[in-house]
């Protein structure tokens, strides 16, 4: 009798192992997921694997994949067949922003419990190969593994056809389904009654969880919006500013935006780091790229107040001020190209969004280009003056001062131009300087004031204080 019992409880223990564990997640209102991976499966990494979407019929479509993006994702869709009463499944790859293609070669198989119920979709299948795939691999030896889904709620799609045209989903999410509670059982349908238990992972999902769900569904909008305002739109009109503004006070114009966009920039490198951390994102160019953006950005305010207080005591660009120029065009140039592989590691954004970001990034561009090559120029013209004769050393002290901020302060005194040639509507033969009163701005022609240098006396016991220098480089003082 004692030999009986036991017999019966290890039976019953055997039974309860090889029982199959259902893992259930339901991402959206009526929609629900479950997974099985059997024991051998879990074992080996390789061989079947069964799950079922389960919808209301309220929805023209719902889909399940394996990735963290649409992008190379191996993806399942079902819609009701042309019948009404069973589910077509559709096997099908992510393009990226594109509808997904069908997939020939997909090892799936419809199995009992499948069709059209009582205002329900359901597809019960069998995976044979889910854990290899053209554009991706799953390891359901580990704890867990990436996986997204969408749908589409509107009329019935009504269709046998697999490679039918769909519509954009409303809504889609990327979430970590916890494989260790799918493992158990046979290779066998665990749909069936009573074939498996269930363990619902929503009704015991964490805050963490929740706080990944809208990470998915929000933050990639404010991060995308913020980072092309900061690289594709302030940055480089900062730039252009400094380049074009042919006024006093343009710097400060210019310092003024790219210190906005440099505060805004922390935004973005803060959301990024949370989206990439949050969906595993680090092994990819664009986090990496943005990471190198972030660090080129650090030390840029720095580099331009030195540029800028070393340009005012040299009078001409220092090792501060190639560096400050470089690093800013890198990260203006690095910022464009790096939201073109945000959208496409995104992999969801519509039409409208790639072709509005690609003419705003294209516009902006090419007119950064246009105003660097027009302000070197500018400068090189400066530095030569009218006559094409490279300016004496005086002279090139004087005038060398390319970033529209006035004139270099030879020997420790500043001053100020008493005439810039045609700019002016005059003649370029000589040019005049002039000491800088307190609180004076830049003066207009004038032949009788000068930069007072060395008074030499002349016959008549007087001393002269006027000096010119004329376009060709040499210096004439005039003997009163």
């Amino acid at each position: 009798m004692r030999f009986s019992s036991l017999a019966v409880i290890g039976v019953a223990a055997f039974a309860l192992a090889e029982k199959a564990t259902l893992s259930k997640e339901c991402p959206f209102d009526q929609v629900c997921y479950q997974l099985n991976i059997p024991n051998n499966t879990a074992t080996t990494g390789k061989g079947d694997i069964f799950f079922q979407i389960h919808a209301s019929t309220d929805y023209r479509w719902v889909g399940l994949g394996q990735g963290d993006t649409m992008r190379g994702a191996n993806i399942f869709l079902i819609y009701q067949s042309a019948n009404g009463k069973n589910v077509t499944l559709s096997p099908r790859y992510g393009v990226g922003n594109e509808e997904p293609l069908w997939d020939p070669r997909a090892d799936v198989e419809l199995l009992e419990g499948s069709g059209v119920k009582d205002g329900w979709m359901t597809a019960n299948v069998r995976c044979g190969d889910c854990d290899r795939w053209a554009a991706g691999v799953m390891n359901f030896q580990s704890d867990s593994g990436d996986w997204i889904a969408a749908m589409r709620k509107d009329d019935p799609l009504m269709s046998d056809d697999l490679e039918e045209s769909l519509q954009q989903h409303d809504e889609s999410k990327s979430y970590e389904w916890p494989l260790n509670n799918a493992k158990g059982g046979d290779e066998a349908n665990p749909f069936v009654a009573g074939a498996a238990t269930t363990v619902t992972n929503s009704d015991s999902s964490s805050d963490s969880q929740g706080s990944k769900a809208w990470v998915m569904e929000h933050l990639p909008k404010i991060h995308g919006s913020l980072a092309t305002l900061v690289f594709v739109i302030l940055f480089p009109i900062g730039g252009i500013l400094i380049r074009v503004a042919n006024f006093r006070g343009g710097i400060w114009i210019h310092v003024g935006v790219q210190i906005v966009a440099w505060i805004a920039a922390i935004g973005v490198v803060a959301s990024g780091i949370r989206l990439a951390t949050t969906l595993k994102l680090f092994v990819r160019a664009h986090p990496i790229i943005g990471m190198v953006l972030a660090v080129l950005l650090i030390g840029q305010p720095v580099y331009g107040i030195i540029h800028h207080r070393m340009f005012k005591k040299m009078g001409q660009r220092t090792g501060w001020s190639y560096a400050h120029l470089t690093i800013g065009r890198a990260v203006i140039f690095g910022g464009m190209i790096n939201g073109g592989l945000g959208i496409m590691l995104a992999g969801d954004a519509d039409q409208k969004t790639v072709i509005g970001y690609s003419v705003i990034a294209g516009v902006l561009g090419i007119l950064y280009i246009a105003a660097i090559i027009w302000g070197e120029r500018r400068r090189k013209r400066t530095k030569m003056g009218a006559t094409g004769f490279p300016p004496s050393e005086d002279q090139a002290r004087l005038i060398n001062r390319g970033d529209g901020q006035g004139l270099a302060e030879p020997q420790g005194q500043e001053m100020k131009p008493l005439w810039l040639g045609k700019e002016r509507g005059h003649d370029r033969t000589s040019t005049e300087y002039a000491p800088l009163e307190a609180g004076e701005g830049y003066g207009e022609p004038s032949h009788s004031r000068s930069h007072s240098r060395a008074p030499s006396p002349t016959p008549s016991g007087r001393y002269s204080d006027r000096r010119s220098v004329s376009m060709d480089g040499r210096a004439r003082i005039s003997m009163t």
